[in-house]
């Protein structure tokens, strides 16, 4: 086990039983100002660098999200530090209302248990290392941060400072921690109030909802359907997608997406593909599930000539609701997407074509296993469209229907996550179709694809 933590363990276990035979007091109750006498604010150093490493530590434990420490990172980041001229004796600063001494009696620091209130540091807090300065950190924001009825308790204080230090914490085990000495009694909810605070999974999404995603895919071969009509030969597509969810708060975010695309042909052109803009909003309700609305546009930028003999011509309108639900070692989605009805017009040989699409219904199921850092899985889909027709002004063309087409498909995902960064390997597979037509029909580039299925790589960060 880590050196350090040791050393602090035992230090804040001594302080709890030097305080125990000491009268009840407050953390810096019966101040007099000697301890004060000439003291400057600090702006670096080694102590606003442990500040900041105390603060990203907390963010990694996501231990905003746990119930009565969710000021803590607030009170550590955004606390005044003060560093006293000289030291002073454990047992003046005792007599004072104050501990947080070492084993040679030496005064580290000192705070009152108030929200905001300044942190004194005393010239003997330099001789300690950067883990135990951060533990120093945490421990006084704590008796901050803490409800009114337990911040002054040092036993409860220094219990949850251990967990939040050990090298091994995690966020349950810090919880639990936290929910054995909080005061055991019910939260009052006012009248009138439709809403309860609801404390974040450390596996929720809403964590991190924000992305910044590249990624690539390629596309099979179309099939020869019915219909006679010729795909655009699409042999790849690449796109840079960044969702941000700027407003919100503890249980749900709200935010924009943008995708850009660029695509390429089996001849070797290539051109900008479609523009995605989308508006989220990310839901964790108190079932432990992620909730996440959306609507969707992708509009096309291909000009006239790139879209001879094409169906992806087509502006795509969509809206659509995700349920997630990851645990320690499954993760299950269900999506719902409606898409709304569009058409697209061309002209070949001074003949005009347009393509009618109908609506599309798409339901999806996603599941897999999670191990440590990989996530294994796949996903199953159904897409039902309304009639699809294609007219033309040529009467010897005259109009030609599929009716209602069914597509089903299926495909693997497999992904590895570390530090917030992913990299995600998937495909989809065209399993059986109605009336013997592929992805094309469907006019979705940036949906389902074209051809009879594709494979995709990204790599993304959340945050």
């Amino acid at each position: 086990m880590n050196k350090n933590y040791l050393l602090l363990a035992v230090a804040i276990m001594l302080l709890i039983s030097l305080k125990s035979m000491a009268a009840p007091t407050n953390v810096g109750n019966g101040d007099d100002g000697t301890d004060l006498e000439g003291f400057a604010k600090l702006e670096s150093g080694p102590l606003i660098e442990s500040q900041l490493r105390a603060v990203n530590q907390l963010r990694k434990l996501n231990i905003s999200n746990i119930k009565g420490l969710g000021n803590l990172i607030n009170e550590i980041e955004k606390n005044n530090i003060y560093m006293t001229n000289k030291d002073v004796s454990a047992k003046k600063m005792e007599e004072m209302g104050a501990f947080h001494a070492g084993l040679e009696g030496k005064v580290y620091a000192r705070t009152f248990s108030r929200p905001h209130a300044p942190t004194r540091f005393f010239p003997a807090s330099l001789k300690l290392s950067q883990n135990q300065l951060m533990a120093l950190h945490i421990h006084e924001g704590l008796h901050r941060a803490l409800p009114e009825e337990i911040r002054d308790d040092e036993k409860k204080v220094s219990n949850i400072t251990l967990a939040i230090i050990s090298p091994e914490s995690t966020y349950d085990q810090i919880n639990q921690v936290v929910m054995e000495v909080y005061p055991d009694k019910k939260e009052q909810i006012p009248a009138g109030s439709y809403t309860q605070s609801v404390n974040v999974s450390k596996d929720s999404k809403l964590n991190n909802p924000s992305s910044l995603e590249l990624s690539f895919r390629s596309f099979g071969s179309p099939k020869q359907d019915e219909t006679k009509l010729q795909s655009l030969p699409i042999s790849s597509i690449y796109s840079i997608s960044s969702h941000l969810y700027p407003f919100g708060k503890n249980e749900y975010a709200l935010g924009t997406g943008i995708d850009i695309s660029y695509i390429k042909q089996d001849d070797g052109k290539s051109y900008m593909g479609p523009l995605g803009l989308s508006l989220r909003k990310l839901i964790f309700t108190m079932r432990g599930f992620d909730l996440e609305t959306y609507g969707r546009a992708d509009l096309h930028t291909l000009s006239d000539e790139e879209l001879k003999n094409s169906l992806m011509g087509r502006d795509i309108y969509k809206v659509g609701v995700s349920l997630i639900k990851t645990t320690d070692i499954v993760y299950i989605q269900n999506d719902l997407e409606y898409t709304a009805p569009s058409e697209v017009k061309e002209t070949i040989a001074n003949i005009n074509y347009t393509y009618k699409f109908g609506s599309t219904v798409a339901a999806r199921i996603k599941a897999g296993g999670r191990y440590k850092n990989f996530h294994a899985g796949g996903f199953f889909e159904m897409l039902v469209s309304t009639n699809f027709t294609v007219e033309s002004d040529n009467s010897d063309f005259g109009k030609e229907e599929l009716g209602r087409n069914r597509v089903v498909a299926l495909g693997p995902e497999i992904m590895w996550g570390r530090n917030n960064f992913d990299v995600k390997f998937y495909g989809r597979y065209l399993l059986n179709s109605s009336k013997e037509t592929d992805f094309d029909q469907l006019g979705d580039l940036m949906g389902t694809g074209v051809g009879q299925g594709n494979l995709g790589l990204s790599v993304s960060y959340k945050f």
